[in-house]
């Protein structure tokens, strides 16, 4: 294999080599801040752990005390749905409007 060579001037080698270094550093960085970004994730997870843990242990505790309580029967309450309570008194508008129209046909009448 031959191996080719490029005559640069002074100002050119000088700029590349600028260049070159400039990489460097640029990667360099990358790898640094890719290194804290692993970091940050390990205590991340170490910590979604831990939560996790006192989570369960705050919910066993909870049921605990909960069945230590004693227990009471819970009055059953007739909820209307709000889609009801809507048809209810669009229902009610429309007998009103039915009685209203009855009542200007009698006065016509009259």
């Amino acid at each position: 294999m031959e191996t080719k060579h490029i005559k640069l001037s002074h100002v050119e080698a000088i700029f590349a080599k600028k260049e070159l270094l400039h990489s460097e550093l640029d990667i360099l960085n990358v790898l640094r801040k890719f290194k804290n970004y692993k970091l940050l994730r390990k205590k991340e997870t170490a910590t979604r752990n831990k939560i996790k843990t006192t989570l369960t242990s705050l919910r066993a505790k909870a049921s605990v005390i909960q069945s230590s309580f004693p227990a009471e029967e819970a009055k059953k309450v007739k909820r209307t749905k709000p889609h009801e309570r809507k048809r209810e008194s669009q229902g009610h508008q429309g007998i009103q409007n039915e009685l209203e129209e009855i009542r200007s046909k009698l006065a016509q009448l009259e």
